[in-house]
């Protein structure tokens, strides 16, 4: 039938389109698959007339949706509000995907995922051999995001291949490019994992396998043992940030704005190379605490310890967990997209029933929400990125429009509070940066402007006090800052 091709072309859009429309970071991005998801939601919801055990969904469904929840509250108490729901789109994208796979797979994706993943690892293994590195991580963020993904693309077709003891042309070429591409970029951690696996997989005896898996691991580390350093301490900072906010964190997305204030308790600095934890877990720890991680655990618990020897699914998310043990490629939408739909597809099971009675209530329900969580999702990208269209624009009254209707976006204070510093009206200016740190207290820049004025009306004190936050908010910068402040108190005299 034409609804059931349609639907199969809407799939691998939507799987091509998760890796190469740019890492999905941007709010456009955002809404072509929140539609895309729409979409086979309806048609699901409309052709389905046979389906699997509800139970084998029902309760991760649930899982979902109590994680979701709690994000969305936990969002409206973190340190930076508005940074948190921004960050939350993600997590609303991550769930309508699993839900949506959960009840795809009712018809069988296999094609459909090969023939993603071919197109996918053609289209970069081509660009990566004709016009060199830059071209690709255009489309995939940086190295480490690509060496994720292909790292899942690999682990996908080995698991199937396991699964059903056979291998053709098409899982050949898939394999070949993934794990060339993996090689070429340079991921060490990566490349580890796949080894790891592999070599667990292929071992009788598991403790000769975990000799070995270990030995190598600790060749690696005395190989690469700056970055082993450089991880180490992103571990412990991650670590104090949890510490301070244990049960319930930060906020989503929070953790780049305060990972600043303590770095000055540590003798070795790390690199300024990321913003992230190099520990998937601990980021996320921080971020939605004891609380939010626990749900979080418990939702691939209960998906990963039904029995099902489904390989080409438990392969690419038991690789995916553990290369974030040492990494963040969940962080990014490009991965954590994939690792959701791998958590869907292992949600099925072989038996079937006809859609009547309870079963069709409960796949109904399941669908109907999955509808109202994509709809939520395109509505507040289209919100926030008119929000973010009308900050870019200068258009002041339209920008005092924003704050008025949501005065947690800190964004809009402080365009607000530059145009009138710039325009010379210091009193307004001052109000606009109160406002700023008001709803992003980490706002560095904030409190340096806060302190010129203060400075400027003959504040002096209050002008210092400013200054010293800045300098706790950014010890790696306060130095800068110092001399920026000198200047202009030079000029001024």
């Amino acid at each position: 039938m034409f609804i059931y091709r349609f639907e199969s072309v809407l799939i691998v859009l939507f799987i091509v389109l998760s890796v190469f429309f740019f890492s999905a970071v941007s709010l456009l991005a955002k809404i072509y698959l929140f539609s895309l998801i729409l979409l086979l939601l309806l048609i699901r919801l409309v052709v389905t007339t046979t389906m699997q055990d509800t139970s084998a969904i029902y309760t991760k469904s649930l899982l979902g949706l109590v994680l979701l929840s709690y994000l969305y509250l936990n969002s409206n108490i973190a340190k930076i509000p508005f940074e948190a729901k921004v960050e939350y789109l993600n997590f609303n994208l991550y769930i309508a995907t699993f839900l949506l796979f959960s009840l795809l797979q009712a018809r069988g994706l296999n094609r459909e995922i090969k023939i993603s993943f071919l197109i996918i690892t053609t289209v970069l293994f081509l660009l990566r051999i004709l016009l060199g590195e830059k071209i690709v991580y255009f489309f995939v963020y940086n190295p480490n995001i690509l060496a994720g993904t292909c790292l899942a693309i690999t682990l996908y077709i080995v698991g199937d291949v396991v699964e059903k003891k056979e291998i053709g042309f098409t899982e050949i070429t898939i394999l070949f490019m993934s794990v060339l591409l993996l090689i070429l970029s340079g991921s060490y951690s990566s490349i580890f994992i796949m080894i790891a696996l592999f070599l667990y997989s292929i071992f009788k005896t598991k403790h000769l396998a975990i000799l070995v898996i270990v030995s190598i691991a600790i060749i690696g580390i005395f190989l690469n043992f700056t970055s082993v350093v450089d991880r180490l301490i992103w571990n412990v900072i991650g670590i104090k940030v949890w510490l301070r906010n244990i049960f319930f964190g930060v906020g989503l997305g929070n953790f780049k704005f305060l990972y600043p204030t303590y770095l000055k308790d540590i003798n070795v600095l790390p690199s300024t190379a990321t913003i992230f934890v190099h520990n998937y877990f601990i980021n996320l720890l921080s971020e939605i605490g004891f609380v939010g991680i626990l749900i979080f655990l418990l939702l691939v618990y209960a998906v990963l310890k039904q029995r099902d020897r489904d390989y080409a699914y438990i392969y690419p998310v038991y690789g995916m967990l553990a290369h974030n043990l040492v990494d963040y490629n969940l962080l990014i939408p490009q991965n954590g997209i994939l690792f959701f739909m791998f958590l869907g597809l292992k949600t099925w099971k072989t038996q079937f029933f006809s859609r009547n009675g309870g079963t069709k209530r409960f796949f109904n329900t399941i669908c109907f929400l999955g509808i109202l969580i994509t709809i939520f999702g395109l509505f507040s990208c289209f919100k926030l990125q008119k929000i973010f269209n009308i900050i870019s624009s200068d258009k002041i009254e339209e920008i005092k429009k924003i704050v008025s209707s949501d005065e947690t976006c800190w964004y809009a204070w402080k365009k607000l509070a530059i145009k009138a510093m710039v325009s010379g009206n210091t009193v307004e200016a001052e109000d606009m940066f109160i406002k700023t740190i008001q709803t992003n207290p980490y706002e560095a820049d904030s409190y340096f402007y806060l302190a010129v004025i203060s400075f400027k009306n003959g504040y002096r004190q209050k002008a210092y006090q400013y200054l010293k936050t800045v300098v706790l908010l950014q010890p790696r910068l306060s130095g800068r800052y110092i001399r920026m402040f000198k200047n202009f108190v030079i000029n001024t005299n």
